[in-house]
């Protein structure tokens, strides 16, 4: 006489737990990083406004890189939770994260180009570097 199965066996739920511990030890990290990539992110727009203001001094002065060159730039504590604060410095942007950001500190120099036209390099001092842009990781 032939049994009818009835359900799972015990071997086969172990293989699907089994399974689902599997993705989720692989997908847990790779959110996380998403995550603290995102709030990487809102540091370099935060920078580009001020990039923005930096290179409309430099080009209404003449093209000459100082002081001056921040003229209007907001520095300081921002007020959100991702980034600790803006320094401007001589045209030079420093962007700090918060703990939430890994701390990851993001800076933006200026350059007279050909024609006049102000580049931007980026660089970060960061140990988290696969968190940066990757323009950043130079």
């Amino acid at each position: 006489m032939k049994r009818d199965q009835m359900g799972f066996t015990l071997i086969e739920l172990m293989i699907v737990v089994a399974i689902v511990g599997i993705l989720a030890a692989t997908a847990l990290p790779i959110y996380l990083d998403y995550t603290v990539r995102s709030r990487v992110a809102e540091l370099v727009v935060l920078a580009a406004s001020g990039r923005d203001t930096v290179s409309e001094n430099i080009v209404n002065d003449g093209g000459s890189i100082d002081a001056s060159s921040c003229n209007g730039v907001s520095t300081g504590s921002l007020g959100t939770s991702n980034t600790a604060s803006l320094a401007c410095a001589s045209g030079v942007l420093t962007v700090t994260g918060t703990v939430k950001a890994r701390g990851v500190v993001l800076t933006y120099t200026p350059a007279i180009g050909s024609g006049g036209v102000v580049t931007w390099a980026c660089t970060t001092d960061s140990t988290n570097r696969r968190f940066v842009p990757a323009d950043c990781r130079t």
